[in-house]
Order: structure tokens, then C-alpha cells, then sequence
């Protein structure tokens, strides 16, 4: 089996909800299973709030535009990192190609769901920021 087609698989696998894969030919084979996704958990004290007060607000996140495997651009980010719009994140590497994940928002990190060489979707969240 040819290389550009073990990514061609591997580009399809990564789209569809499945796991694990295994092709076989010949002797050789490949297998490829998809990284559990990580859970961010949370401990707080609930508070009292006046809700005549409260403005609601949709969290910043940003989202992958692609499917592939993220690297961040220079240095890990953390919670508590400050991001400002225009910042490039990483980039997500599909099919050998580099693709920037841009920041469409300033803020602080407030979480932070994937690692180094983490494979994404599509529209995953990648970071929530805080303004």
C-alpha cells in the first residue's frame, strides 16, 4: 500500500466516528486508534447571584477548521495565558499541510482541551477563553 494512500484512510478515519482501524495486505498492516478526548473538570463552590444582575455571555472558544493533528505554534498554552486576536494558536497538519488556527478573540485561557500532536475534527473546540 502507497503511502498517500495510508493518508487518504487516515483522513477518512479521522472524519467518522469510529475509533480503531486495522488494514491488512500482504503482510503488512496498519493500525490506527484515536486518542480518548480529554475532560476538563472543574471544582467551585456554588455562589449566590442576583439574576436581576447577571449578563449571560457564549464562551470565546476557538475551533478547529480542519480535521488532522494539532501542534501548538511556539509553546504549550495554559490556562491563564493571555491570547489576543490575531494570535496564531498552532496549526492543525493535514495531509502534510500546515493549516494556522488563527485567534478570532482576545481573552485569557479559561481551559484548555487538547495536547501536543492531539488529533481534531472539524469544528472541535480547541481553547475557551475568558474576556
Amino acid at each position: 500500500m502507497e503511502i498517500k494512500s495510508i493518508e487518504e484512510l487516515t483522513e477518512i478515519f479521522m472524519e467518522s466516528k469510529s475509533r480503531e482501524l486495522t488494514v491488512s495486505w500482504g503482510d503488512s498492516s496498519v493500525y490506527i486508534k484515536k486518542s480518548a478526548p480529554k475532560k476538563s473538570i472543574k471544582k467551585s463552590e456554588p455562589k449566590k447571584v442576583n439574576l436581576n444582575t447577571v449578563s449571560v455571555k457564549e464562551p470565546l472558544e476557538i475551533k478547529s477548521s480542519k480535521v488532522g493533528i494539532f501542534y501548538f505554534s511556539e509553546k504549550e498554552i495554559k490556562i491563564g495565558d493571555i491570547i489576543n486576536r490575531g494570535d496564531v494558536i498552532g496549526f492543525v497538519d493535514a495531509l502534510k499541510i500546515k493549516n494556522e488556527v488563527i485567534s478570532e478573540f482576545s481573552g485569557v485561557v479559561k481551559e484548555v482541551f487538547v495536547d501536543e500532536a492531539y488529533p481534531v475534527e472539524y469544528g472541535q473546540v480547541l481553547l475557551v477563553l475568558s474576556d
